[in-house]
């Protein structure tokens, strides 16, 4: 949830005030699925389909390194032999939150991996943009 609150937060206009709270649930999962990188995506789409008001979609994405190649939402394997593990929150336009680990490497290895993940951000953020043009905002009930 602290991931999610960080990208999000900043989001919703400053004069808002209403008490809202954006919680995840996690029902069942693959033992092999790094489930948290998934959560900023569900939070991102509820919203777009409610009537809160909020600047843009966001997501997040886990990005790893196995073998010099980089992964988006690597499995738990994958990630036991990855030499980077990090978490990138992003909008379509800016990168707004990148946390993890790495095992030595260079400045220009930690921005391409930051670059790969908001390209993959970029198109969960177009299909929430494609969802929230179908299926329009809702109304919630206050």
């Amino acid at each position: 949830m602290r991931l999610v609150d960080r990208v999000l937060r900043p989001l919703f206009p400053k004069d808002y005030h209403a008490e809202t709270q954006v919680m995840i649930q996690l029902m069942s999962n693959d033992q092999d699925v790094m489930p948290d990188s998934l959560a900023g995506l569900a939070a991102s789409a509820a919203i777009q389909l409610s009537d809160f008001p909020f600047e843009c979609p966001i997501s997040e994405v886990r990005v790893a390194r196995l073998n010099n190649e980089f992964i988006i939402n690597p499995s738990r394997s994958q990630l036991e032999e990855s030499d980077i593990d990090m978490i990138v929150g992003a909008s379509h336009d800016s990168v707004m939150m990148v946390e993890g680990e790495m095992n030595e490497c260079s400045e220009e290895e930690m921005v391409e991996a930051i670059k790969f993940g908001h390209e993959a951000i970029k198109t969960q953020i177009d299909a929430q943009i494609m969802l929230s043009n179908k299926y329009g905002r809702k109304e919630v009930r206050h």
